[in-house]
Parts: C-alpha cells; structure tokens; sequence
C-alpha cells in the first residue's frame, strides 16, 4: 500500500514530527511504501533524523493556489498514494487543499488531531488574559474573540471531518469532547489511536542503582501550552530542601530567555538548560519527570519516560493522561490554583526523593504500563484501519 504522510513541516523535529518518523518506519518495515509531503523546507537536523526511505516533497507555503494544488497532485500521481494521513487535522487551508487534490481520485483520507480537542494555543492564551486584572471593556472584547475562535474551531473540525474517511483523536476520552466542540451528535467516522513511543527501550534494563537524584522535563519551552515557569516555580522552593538534587530542562524554544532570566533572577541552583537534544540519556539516568502544560494531546514524553522507569507527576489539565497514569505508576495533580498546584507538586516530589523503596516500585509500574505503547501495538491499530478503508478482513 502507498502511505503519504501530510503535514505542515518537520522543522524543528517535534512531537508530531517524531511520531511521524516513527510511524512511517514501522510502515515501511511491514512492506508499505511511505512519501511525505510538507509546506515549510527542513532545516538540515530534520532532515537528518527522517527515514531515508521515506520519499520528501516540499510544496512551498501554505496556501490555496493553483501552483500548490499541482504540486500537490502531481506527488500523488508520482507515489500512486493510496491512504493519506493528514496530522494537521484542524487547518482550513490544508484541508482546501486536501480536497480540491483527491478529487476523483479514489484515495483515502485520515486526519488526525493531535491535541484535545477543546483546547489550541488562541483559545488558551485567551483564557489567560481573562485570569488577569483587565477592564471591563478589554473583557468583553476578549470574550467575543474567545466566541470567535471556538466558532472557527469547530466549523475547522466539521470541515476536515467531512474531507475525511477517518478522524482520528487521541484517546477515547477526546470523543465526547469532539462531540461537543464540534457540534456534531453522531460523528461515525471518528475513532481514537494513541502515539506509540518513539525512542526504542528494547536493550534497556532498569538498575535503581543508576538512577541519579535528578528530575527532567523534556519538551518545548513555550509558556502557552507547557507553562514551564511553573515548574521553576516549583524548584525554587525545592532547590535549597533538596540541595542533592539536580533539575534539567531538556528543550529549546520561544521562551527560553524568559526562563533563563528567572533563573539568574531568582538564585535558583542545581538547575540548567539543556537545549534541544536527544532525550534518551537523561530518561536513562532520571528518576522523575514534571509535566506542567496547560493542554496536551498525548505527550510522548511521558510514555517514552516511564518506559525508563522515570517517575511522572503531572498536571492533571487534559483527559488523555488519565489513560496513562494510575497511583501506582506516577501522579497526577488535580490543583484547582496556581497555589494548590504548586504545592502538590512540591509533596509528590518530597514523597518520592525522601523514599526510594517507592521510587523503585512506582518506576518498575511505569515500565510495565509503557509497553501498552509499543510501535508493534500501536501499528496493529493502524493497520486494522487501513484494512476497514480497503475493506478487507
């Protein structure tokens, strides 16, 4: 079968990047032929960590053109594409685009959303601003463009859903939030498939003994979605409780500056940033691991850290994760404030530096759980999948 992966760009070589790799690996292991197409040109890093023999098309920007539209369906002539999957599953112009190239042509379509549904970084940096102290006349606006986006979200949804032969979600728990978001009673089309884990852990074999006295976050720095100012909130009160303790962030993005600046202004120690890199190290030796973002739709690297035996305590502020962690395997915090949350954070992270006899049971839980995301498991999905839309048995 021919597979075409579409999306906006592997620049950076994020979440959806990876899973994508990923993903296309597996396929090309199980005998099926994978293009891709994107919208923005790699950088030389992205471009490195892709697959050789996935086949890469740059179209240009993202637009609704007729030269992009060519382009478009001449790669699909050129693969013989015979199953795309979109993994931008809420963009108005890919969508366009999408359906004006299929057109007449018999392929298949599956998109797929990879965040909750009811959440996207417009619609919570709204919601920010509407926390803060504003004036009456700045709330209203504010709200009427928090109106407006939801609107535009779920007509984006309901677009892309019918340009679809599958809409696919994260987690069983996102589909009553499709519903609702979208406005659509009894969407048939729609399933759910979680992320597989994207960093191989088959020669890995759990030693407490070399685990160090050391918490990670891995991700972007971004303050919108991984509020990770939260977690150096965090550490600094921890940082002169714990003084054999390290923290490291491990992750490049937008918001760097902003966090290196606390960091200098607040004294804290034991901290540093570690910039974008391979994560597999620090899961290796990490005992326990911060999420704090205030969406998500299924972070990988949660699964692919607890597949380490590393720890999570996680903020509790989307479904998915309710999928993943159980109390034996990490923590979730369910705070209602900014307060609340900071200060189970600093308990749950107490508990387990000051007991290693837990550490050790909760990571051996957290290796066990990981497994149910296996590229072999989560592909057995995929494939079911593609057999429905072929019809096969």
């Amino acid at each position: 079968m021919n597979i075409l992966f579409l999306q906006r760009s592997i620049a950076g070589f994020g979440g959806v990047m990876v899973v994508t790799n990923t993903l296309a690996k597996k396929m090309i292991e199980e005998g099926h032929h994978v293009s891709q197409v994107v919208f923005l040109q790699p950088n030389e890093y992205a471009i490195s960590q892709m697959d050789k023999r996935i086949h890469q098309y740059v179209i240009g920007s993202l637009n609704f053109s007729s030269e992009n539209i060519k382009s478009f369906k001449k790669v699909l002539v050129k693969e013989k594409v015979d199953i795309i999957i979109n993994q931008w599953g809420l963009n108005l112009q890919m969508g366009r685009l999408l359906k004006k190239g299929i057109k007449g042509t018999g392929i298949k379509v599956i998109s797929v959303y990879h965040n909750q549904p009811d959440k996207n970084g417009r619609i919570v940096n709204i919601e920010n601003q509407l926390k803060c102290d504003i004036s009456k006349a700045k709330r209203a606006v504010k709200l009427i463009e928090l109106l407006a986006f939801k609107i535009i979200t779920s007509y984006s949804f309901r677009y892309i859903y019918r340009i679809s032969d599958l809409f696919m979600v994260l987690s069983d728990r996102f589909i009553p939030i499709f519903k609702k978001v979208s406005w659509m009673n009894n969407p048939k089309k729609l399933i759910s498939q979680t992320n597989p884990l994207t960093i191989d852990n088959k020669e890995f074999v759990y030693d407490f003994n070399k685990k160090k006295m050391q918490i990670i976050y891995v991700g972007r720095l971004d303050e919108t979605q991984k509020c990770v100012s939260r977690i150096l909130a965090i550490w600094r009160e921890l940082c002169g409780v714990l003084p054999n303790w390290n923290l490291k962030l491990v992750g490049d993005g937008p918001d760097r500056k902003l966090y290196e600046q606390y960091i200098d202004k607040n004294g804290l120690k034991n901290i540093s940033i570690e910039g974008f890199c391979n994560p597999l190290e620090y899961y290796k030796e990490s005992s326990i691991l911060l999420l704090t973002s205030n969406f998500e739709g299924f972070p990988l690297v949660l699964a692919e850290a607890m597949s380490f035996g590393v720890i999570p305590i996680v903020y509790g502020s989307y479904e998915a994760i309710y999928d993943i962690i159980d109390d034996n395997n990490g923590f979730i915090i369910r705070a209602q404030n900014e307060d609340e949350l900071r200060s189970e954070f600093i308990d749950h992270i107490l508990l387990l530096a000051h007991n290693k006899v837990l550490r050790q049971e909760m990571a051996l839980h957290a290796i066990e759980q990981a497994m149910n995301y296996s590229i072999d498991y989560v592909y057995k999905k995929w494939n079911y999948y593609f057999n429905v839309l072929f019809k096969k048995k």
